[in-house]
């Protein structure tokens, strides 16, 4: 592997006010060398803010002898703080190269180039005046040239796709019209079918209650007569007549609350007659009757369901005071 001689060194930690004047006195005078580059110290780096410089010596003995005569030179700054010099190989060992020649072809030829002497005849002339525009005739053009844009582009092959989709659309209509003469000749099928199994029917029920009403005539009794007794209920009424008369679920509800009224009603007047006391006529006969030798027959206590007797409640006794 071969490796490139260094030849370009790095001064750094040299005093953040130190100028390039001040450097190249202090360690000079320099080996011949072909590249200087000063960069002061930056007061927004601090405290890194120190200086440094670059050199670059053709010949690598004089790298050696400037190294081992700089590094660790110890460079005092105004303020009177001491830096350490530390002399290092560059990060970069390349040289920007100068370009001395300059390109002078183009230097005060301003003047004679034609652009810009073109652009001068026309800066220097009299401004054109301009035209007027009839606002009317302006919007009118703008109007027709609308109107033109929007006109449909015909071509031959745009003609051919519209007919081609009118003939799809055609298609599709005569299929949807097929469709629904189909379903409408079948919803007519199906609904002359359930007439005609209702007709059947409503001819059997017929049938059937002419042949009931002729047998009832045979055993002696008209269809209406038997009809009259089978349905009478009570007192010579019709369960039809009877639900009229009833007025509903209402009109018996409020019928069976006043029936339970008279029968508690009529409980407590019997309770009242039988507590009264008897009253004895004049002439000391008794209509109550005689006494049975039989002993009087112990009452049993009613309860209401699911419910026994109550139970006496025992006394709540204190409790006992605690020492």
């Amino acid at each position: 592997m071969v490796t490139k001689q260094i030849t370009k060194i790095c001064l750094r930690h040299l005093p953040p006010d130190m100028t390039s004047e001040e450097l190249l006195q202090l360690i000079g005078p320099l080996p011949p060398n072909n590249y200087y580059k000063f960069h002061g110290g930056d007061i927004t780096l601090f405290p890194m803010n120190m200086t440094r410089a670059y050199l670059s010596f053709p010949n690598f003995e004089h790298v050696i002898e400037f190294q081992s005569k700089f590094d660790g030179q110890i460079f005092e700054s105004k303020t009177g703080t001491e830096y350490i010099c530390q002399v290092e190989a560059a990060p970069s060992q390349f040289t920007p190269s100068v370009n001395s020649k300059e390109d002078s072809k183009y230097i005060n030829t301003l003047e004679e180039d034609p652009i810009y002497l073109k652009f001068l005849k026309q800066y220097n002339e009299e401004p054109v005046a301009v035209e007027q525009i009839n606002v009317d005739e302006y919007l009118q053009e703008v109007a027709l040239k609308e109107e033109e844009r929007k006109k449909p582009i015909s071509t031959p092959l745009i003609e051919f796709i519209r007919a081609k989709k009118d003939k799809k659309k055609a298609a599709r209509d005569a299929r949807r019209k097929q469709e629904d003469d189909r379903r409408k000749k079948r919803n007519d099928e199906r609904k002359i079918a359930k007439a005609a199994d209702r007709k059947e029917k409503n001819s059997r029920k017929k049938e059937l209650i002419e042949s009931k009403n002729q047998n009832v005539k045979v055993e002696g009794k008209g269809p209406k007569d038997s009809r009259d007794d089978s349905r009478v209920d009570g007192a010579g009424d019709t369960k039809d007549d009877k639900k009229k008369s009833e007025g509903g679920r209402m009109a018996a509800r409020e019928r069976r609350k006043k029936e339970a009224e008279e029968r508690r009603k009529q409980k407590v007047a019997d309770r009242k007659n039988k507590d009264a006391p008897e009253k004895v006529p004049e002439d000391g006969s008794s209509n109550a009757p005689k006494e049975s030798s039989r002993p009087p027959k112990k009452e049993r206590p009613r309860y209401p369901k699911n419910r026994g007797p109550e139970k006496e409640k025992s006394e709540i006794k204190p409790p006992k005071p605690q020492n």
